[in-house]
């Protein structure tokens, strides 16, 4: 049994704060864009650092690391940020994490009756359950079927896919 996670801490002042071990990572997006971007930190192929219950610590098969092994960081959030967490369930569909913002504002602003190219919205002008309504479509509709594989996953293959989204106001 083994568990990956990105923990994210924000402050009154707006600071984001981070811890992150394995293929679980988070983006921030403003105007669009992304600003900053986690690091998902692989073992080696296919075997992200972990922390890990291992029956058999001496085994070659057993993964087990430390909290020490993980990545940390601050980035100072702005109001409009969007911060969008996710667990390789999604990440590993949008290797190019840009892929995903993009898709998110083509679909959503697609779905907006009203929109126009000239008045098209930002991502931070959609609420946040939103967003994360969407790409849990979106993941749901690639697992089932036909879609973009990448990474070494099969169509059709069913992985956890745990996504928040913050819209910072």
């Amino acid at each position: 049994m083994f568990h990956c996670f990105c923990i994210i801490a924000i402050d009154p002042s707006r600071k984001l704060k981070y811890r992150n071990i394995g293929d679980s990572a988070f983006i921030i997006v403003r105007n669009n864009e992304i600003k900053h971007e986690s690091i998902i930190n692989p073992k080696m192929p296919n075997a992200p650092y972990c922390l890990s219950l291992c029956f058999d610590p001496g085994h070659r098969s057993c993964l087990h690391d430390r909290s020490v092994d993980s990545t940390s960081g601050e980035f100072q959030l702005e109001p409009g940020d969007v911060v969008i967490s996710c667990t390789d369930g999604v990440w590993d569909q949008y290797p190019n994490k840009q892929d995903l913002v993009d898709d998110i504002l083509q679909n959503l602003n697609a779905q907006e009756e009203d929109n126009i190219l000239q008045n098209l919205k930002n991502l931070e002008d959609f609420n946040a359950q939103e967003i994360a309504n969407y790409m849990r479509e979106k993941i749901a509709e690639v697992h089932r079927g036909p879609g973009p594989v990448t990474k070494g996953s099969k169509k059709g293959n069913k992985d956890d896919a745990s996504i928040t989204v913050i819209i910072i106001k």
